[in-house]
């Protein structure tokens, strides 16, 4: 499973949790920055470009996380798993932590 994702666009929409509906494309332009725009939902129009870290939990499973200091103030951490195309996430802010869900794609950035 190629987890590779850098110069990859990752498309999602959270279809569970509080934030369903919105949707993204998250462009990971380095090993170490990513580029973010809310396509759908109530963020629409929103954009970022953010410095996250990346760690392998398992063959096909990955896992990502930034803090959005400059927009949103948030702090996300997504679980993608290539095996099942599912997208699993904490969003954080200064008070509660937001569990979401929803399924990704992959495409090359342009």
């Amino acid at each position: 499973m190629n987890t590779h994702l850098v110069g990859k666009v990752i498309k999602h929409t959270w279809a569970e949790g509080p934030f369903a509906g919105a949707g993204y494309e998250t462009t990971i332009s380095s090993e170490d920055a990513l580029s973010w725009k809310a396509v759908a939902g109530q963020p629409k129009g929103m954009t970022g470009t953010e410095t996250y870290t990346r760690v392998e939990l398992a063959p096909g499973v990955i896992q990502l996380s930034w803090k959005e200091v400059e927009t949103t103030g948030f702090t996300l951490v997504w679980t993608l798993n290539f095996n099942t195309m599912k997208v699993y996430g904490v969003i954080g802010d200064k008070d509660k932590n937001y569990v979401v869900a929803g399924s990704f794609t992959i495409e090359d950035s342009k």
